[in-house]
């Protein structure tokens, strides 16, 4: 009898206790252990045996698919073991089958495999991804599918080489386009219903008496819910709320807000935890009209372009005199794009606004607007329409903001629907923190509309914290679908370590807080200096006085004055997630932000930079230069130099390396014209398994003055055979980029 048997028999007789019969353990279908005992007995002369003391788990595959199976390798320590056995088990269950050591996965998601030895003495574990099925196709089933989406489809080429590591993952999640992320709270909330306080379809202008109940109920304590009934409110004023608190204002399905003039929607002031829900806004009549071109003319110093506006606008309204006070306003010819069947702003044609549209009047009599293009417009040439032109033309352009916010906290918006706005269509300046989810600003369905908002759809300036947007749908704007920015500060005095910073635009203040990082660059060829921290801050005015955590150099040639600082800590972290930005006159995103992702976005016929990643140290002196950006899983189809990677100062001169950590993968790229991928004053930059189904171009990627990239695992595919192809055209100042493993894949047969 071995010694730890004596011991335990011993030990078992010395305390009165029976020892119990030995368990014979067996595994169920699902992997799970049972036991049954097989009787009992006072023999004190059990024999226990060798126990296994460790177990060494592994997995022939560590990520499948659902439907695959999964061979389990297992060894005991000692190898001697009295009772060598071992159960497998999974967690959750439900997700495999186990049959012996092979395991069958049943469904996706994230599985713990657990060996246990049958002696209860040891246990090992390993993890098993599992992915849903992937429908593979063959190579041109599956080129032609990817681009005919927004969306992600989950075809897989048959062949391998293909760029991207995930194509199922590339576009928008189509399954959670229209998932809930901030409801409406039912429970210990105070409601309100608009309706009891004489807010009603049909009244002439709801606005006062909606401010007034906005701000009266955001006075209060705890969280408040006003409700609208179904039906079309009208509003002849913005609705303006200032230092409101916890409070949802929510639409049921056909609740309407219609705006009688050209105004901002809301203002929102120094409020917290303001929600809007379910609510669809429009103005009528609208600042944007659609029309055709009838005829031009020109003479040596302007073209005249006779457009007759669509039966479902009316230019006699008052409204339309707006332009002739402000003049500001802008014009621009369509055509239409059969593949994706879309109204497209067309870059070779005439896309005009002040002061190059100089003046637009409406004649009665013949019911044509007219409309004077400046021939000495630089960013754009005129040329002579031809009649039958489709023409989308706006009557303002920055006047105003459909929501915005000024110095607010926490500021959400989900399943908002707006189809037209004169000026920007969001508009937040500094505060924290801003969650979109569901919020479209489409063409309204049924219309001939273009153009949506006159300027950018989304626009934060100085935000501090998050900016989220998903599932979002933006379109059809004049200027950026988003722009994520804050300003640069100028060093105006150095003292040791005492130096002051004066605002360089009046747009918004930039201010400083106790323990911010602060980045410095020169101006000239926007080069990185240093960092430092705010230690005290003195306030002077608009400018600061900050105290660092070091001296900044001060004099000769080594002077910091007149460098440009930037608060690196209140830069804004932008998350754009599944959300499709399409049919743009101007950039589908200009980021200037730090700690960004983009990710699983589709941006379609985008002209002038589908996304630029940037920071431009020019006279409108935005910031800061990005860091940590990760672009991924996205489609960029039919646009306009899709990505680029950017930082220069005022005469174009960039410095390598100053824009650092960006990465770019598993990324589509359709029929781009212009540049793919485009890099400069750029360092640390990553660009890796992405596929480029390109027409006609001799490279996908352009850089320069870049020192630091790595280019691999890229594919390339073209529509007809090019010669003279490289994946990465390297042009000046480029240093230690390595190219590894960027395949051409040529003309698909």
């Amino acid at each position: 009898m071995k010694k730890t048997a004596l011991l335990a028999t011993f030990l078992l007789a010395s305390l009165g206790l029976a020892a119990c019969g030995p368990e014979t353990p067996s595994i169920s279908s699902s992997g799970e252990i049972s036991s049954s005992q097989e009787g009992s007995s006072s023999d004190s002369s059990i024999d226990i045996g060798i126990l296994v003391h460790s177990i060494s788990l592994s997995l022939d595959k560590e990520k499948v698919e659902v439907g695959d199976e999964v061979q389990a390798t297992i060894t005991v320590s000692p190898a001697n073991a009295t009772n060598p056995n071992v159960l497998l088990r999974a967690n959750p269950a439900d997700s495999v089958q186990i049959e012996g050591k092979t395991i069958k996965t049943l469904k996706s998601g994230t599985v713990e495999i657990i060996a246990e030895s049958e002696d209860h003495n040891a246990t090992a574990s390993v993890t098993l991804t599992i992915e849903e099925r992937r429908n593979r196709v063959d190579d041109k089933v599956f080129l032609n599918a990817i681009h005919t989406t927004p969306y992600a489809t989950n075809t897989y080429p048959t062949s391998e080489g293909w760029g991207l590591n995930e194509a199922g993952k590339v576009g928008v999640n189509q399954a959670t386009f229209d998932e809930e992320r901030y409801p409406v709270p039912t429970e210990s909330v105070s409601v309100f219903y608009v309706s009891d306080y004489g807010i009603a379809p049909g009244a002439v202008n709801n606005a006062g008496k909606l401010s007034n109940l906005l701000n009266e109920v955001g006075a209060k304590e705890g969280t408040k819910v006003v409700y609208f009934e179904n039906g079309v409110y009208e509003f002849g004023n913005s609705i303006t709320v200032t230092s409101a608190k916890d409070v949802y204002l929510v639409g049921k399905e056909g609740t309407k807000l219609m705006f009688t003039g050209w105004m901002s929607y809301f203002r929102f002031t120094a409020c917290e935890n303001f929600h809007l829900n379910n609510l669809v806004l429009d103005m009528n009549p609208s600042p944007t009209i659609t029309g055709t071109v009838v005829s031009s003319e020109e003479d040596s110093s302007n073209g005249y372009v006779y457009v007759r506006p669509d039966a479902e606008y009316d230019l006699t309204n008052a409204e339309y005199e707006k332009y002739e006070l402000r003049h500001t306003g802008s014009y621009a010819e369509y055509y239409f794009d059969e593949e994706f069947q879309s109204y497209v702003p067309d870059r070779s044609g005439n896309l005009f606004y002040d002061p190059g549209l100089k003046d637009m009047v409406y004649d009665r009599d013949t019911g044509l607007l007219k409309c004077t293009l400046s021939k000495s417009f630089r960013p754009c040439a005129y040329k002579a329409p031809k009649a039958g032109t489709i023409v989308g033309i706006g009557f303002q352009v920055y006047e105003n903001m459909g929501f915005y916010y000024r110095n607010c906290i926490n500021s959400y918006m989900e399943n908002v629907e707006v189809y037209v706005v004169p000026g920007m269509g969001f508009r937040s300046d500094n505060g924290k923190n801003v969650y979109l989810n569901r919020v479209r600003f489409i063409r309204e369905p049924g219309t001939k509309r273009l153009l949506t908002c006159t300027a950018d759809i989304l626009h934060t300036c100085n935000l501090e914290g998050d900016a989220i947007f998903s599932n979002c749908i933006l379109e059809g704007s004049h200027d950026d679908g988003v722009n994520v920015k804050s300003f640069y500060t100028s060093v105006t005095a150095i003292r040791n370590n005492k130096v002051t910073v004066a605002q360089t635009q009046s747009e918004v203040t930039i201010a400083f807080d106790v323990g911010d990082q602060v980045d410095v660059y020169d101006p000239n060829g926007m080069k990185y200096k240093d960092t430092f921290y705010v230690e005290e801050v003195e306030k002077s005015g608009s400018s600061y006085i900050l105290t660092l955590d070091k001296n900044m150099p001060s004099r000769g040639s080594n002077s910091y004055i007149g460098f440009s600082l930037g608060n690196a800590t209140k830069a804004v972290h932008l998350t754009l997630e599944n959300t499709i930005i399409r049919n743009k006159r101007n950039r589908g995103v200009l980021l200037q932000g730090r700690h960004s992702t983009v990710r699983n976005c589709t941006f379609e016929n985008v002209n002038m930079g589908a996304l630029q990643i940037l920071s431009v140290d020019d006279r409108f002196k935005e910031a800061i230069v990005p860091e940590d950006v990760i672009v991924e899983n996205n489609k960029f189809l039919k646009c306009w130099d899709d990505v680029s990677i950017f930082t220069w100062d005022a005469k174009g001169v960039a410095t390598p390396g100053t824009l650092k950590d960006v990465t770019v993968q598993n990324n589509y790229f359709y029929h781009g014209v212009g540049s793919s991928v485009f890099l400069k004053g750029a360092g640390d930059i990553k660009v890796r398994n992405n596929l480029f189904h390109e027409q006609g171009k001799t490279y996908a990627l352009r850089a320069e003055q870049v020192d630091g990239a790595i280019l691999e695992d890229n594919a390339t595919y073209f529509d007809t055979n090019v010669t003279n192809y490289q994946f990465a055209s390297l042009r000046s100042g480029v240093t230690n980029v390595t190219e590894k493993n960027n395949t051409i894949k040529g003309v698909l047969a």
